[in-house]
């Protein structure tokens, strides 16, 4: 999830932004649907975060080693959605910037496999 969060959402944000003809600035309506969204994750995670403390999860936990779950405890998908905001206004700033932009997309795609991989290890 971290990768789709961190890379694909930004750029379907600004693609989204295009379709209708809205800029992707703090004070939108796009930003408020986007942070109610938060709302509804903070709500799942939580109940998705019980699920690991029980049955084979809790059990392959048992076995993990201890950084695994300092990693993910570390990574919290709203604040991954705060910074996929960022980028995306980032990305609607550079919309026709041609060269610079692609350089930023190849940034983001490389910093977000980055970041993944990270997470694994």
């Amino acid at each position: 999830m971290a990768p789709h969060i961190s890379h694909d959402l930004p750029i379907a944000v600004v693609a989204t932004c295009e379709d209708l003809g809205l800029v992707p600035d703090d004070d939108s309506a796009i930003h408020r649907d986007y942070q109610r969204v938060d709302g509804l994750i903070a709500t799942v995670e939580t109940k998705v975060a019980g699920w690991f403390e029980t049955g084979l999860i809790a059990d392959i936990e048992d076995v993990t080693p201890k950084k695994t779950d300092e990693a993910i405890a570390m990574w919290s998908l709203v604040a991954a959605r705060d910074v996929a905001w960022d980028h995306a206004k980032l990305l609607w700033a550079l919309r026709d910037a041609g060269p610079i932009r692609d350089a930023y997309l190849d940034a983001l795609a490389r910093t977000s496999e980055l970041a993944a991989r990270a997470m694994l290890t």
